[in-house]
């Protein structure tokens, strides 16, 4: 059975915006498979006013870019520039349980300079992205809902960074060697950084490492690892009725005094205080 969703009468965050870099909506788009076949077309023949990326985590998609039919699979993503046609269809059978894709419509008054620094000013099907697009695009879709517009702005450009062609151009070992070794620190967030084997994992001195490092993904590895373990005690804080002292230690902190002064200095709030926020 296939059904449409045409873009032209049922998009209400099609719109532009005066701000520097602006977020229309963001959200997961889930279809599971129930007794029979199912697709889903998304069809906008005239594309949207804003920018459009797409990253499928489960199943698969089929696009139309340039005239052109494209599968993308897990960890594949899809871009569409402003007005640019666009057509793709999700499905699941009985070999594909569900479908699974992140998306995230912006626009501003930046974001053409933005994504042409990017290497994006095309619609383009971007392969084989890394597992930190994915987390990144999830604290994007986090934040978004949360309203905190800041850190989910700031995010988005970190994604637009990891899913630019100039970065997953393969002749950029050396970015795509920072990339990989982020995401083994975001993967044992809890445990010390050891800078020497991360650069000895990536052939560069321990200096040249962090260099890079800093520049590729826009922070120091212990800043990186740090903003990573703060982020996924908000998850535990919100998920879990752990206490401060066990979130602290999960996340890799031993002092929870330390962990608290953190925690208050990135996001405004005591630990107990965000817990209790989230429960209202």
């Amino acid at each position: 059975m296939l059904s449409v969703f045409d873009g032209r009468y049922r998009d209400l965050t099609n719109f532009t915006s005066n701000e520097y870099l602006h977020i229309n909506s963001s959200g997961v788009s889930y279809m599971r498979y129930v007794d029979k076949p199912r697709s889903v077309r998304f069809y906008r023949p005239d594309g949207r006013v804003d920018c459009h990326f797409l990253l499928v985590t489960n199943g698969c998609l089929i696009a139309e870019v340039d005239g052109r039919e494209y599968k993308l699979k897990v960890g594949d993503a899809l871009f569409y520039k402003p007005n640019d046609p666009q057509c793709y269809t999700v499905s699941v059978d009985e070999n594909c349980s569900y479908e699974e894709h992140l998306y995230v419509h912006f626009c501003g008054t930046v974001s053409e300079e933005i994504l042409l620094k990017a290497g994006l000013d095309r619609s383009c099907v971007i392969l084989n992205t890394s597992g930190e697009a994915k987390r990144v695009f999830e604290v994007v879709l986090r934040c978004y809902r949360s309203g905190d517009e800041m850190t989910a702005v700031g995010n988005l450009l970190r994604l637009t960074a990891l899913l630019s062609p100039k970065v997953q151009a393969p002749q950029n070992i050396g970015a795509k060697l920072i990339l990989s070794e982020a995401e083994f620190i975001s993967s044992h967030y809890s445990e010390e950084i050891d800078l020497n084997a991360c650069a000895e994992r990536c052939g560069f001195s321990r200096s040249r490492f962090t260099h890079l490092f800093t520049e590729v993904v826009g922070i120091s590895p212990y800043r990186y690892q740090q903003k990573f373990r703060l982020e996924q005690a908000c998850e535990l804080l919100r998920s879990t009725t752990l206490s401060i002292g066990e979130v602290s230690e999960s996340v890799g902190f031993s002092d929870a005094l330390y962990f608290s002064r953190l925690f208050k200095k990135r996001f405004g709030v005591t630990p107990s205080h965000y817990r209790s926020g989230q429960r209202k």
